[in-house]
């Protein structure tokens, strides 16, 4: 058996102007750093170009920082967006971890949830990508 391939992420994206307006305010990123994947969906509040302004820094701001995790990275975009309309964002960090998921997620739950809102984490291991010479045995 071969080891490990390099890592493959594929992904699709579709997205949509509304009418009258010359931009969108959602983005997205899937931003590799060293042993794993920053995944990212990003809608910058309201319309047009106020929000796709917003959204673009959103953007800057997890590429520049993609290895971080990412409560640190959402608590980084909440600090500096404060000076435009702001965004809703998704965030997930795919990276190839040691750590029991189970464990992992109950760790971060316990380090962040406030007790005033319910909460839930999902924490996935990325284990890489096992190669055969046939693709179709590897999805």
């Amino acid at each position: 058996m071969e080891g490990l391939s390099e890592s493959v992420i594929e992904v699709g994206v579709a997205g949509l102007t509304l009418p009258g307006q010359s931009t969108s305010g959602d983005r997205h990123i899937v931003e590799p750093f060293s042993g794993g994947v920053l995944l990212a969906a990003i809608d910058g509040v309201g319309h047009g170009d106020e929000a796709a302004m917003a959204a673009e820094k959103a953007c800057a701001i997890l590429r520049a920082h993609s290895a971080e995790p990412v409560i640190a990275l959402a608590e980084r975009c909440h600090g500096d967006l404060r000076s435009t309309r702001g965004v809703v964002m998704s965030l997930a960090g795919v990276v190839n971890s040691a750590v029991a998921p189970q464990k992992a997620a109950q760790a971060i739950l316990d380090g962040f949830s406030k007790g005033t809102d319910d909460a839930l984490v999902l924490v996935a291991r990325y284990q890489g990508c096992r190669t055969d010479g046939n693709r179709e045995n590897n999805q």
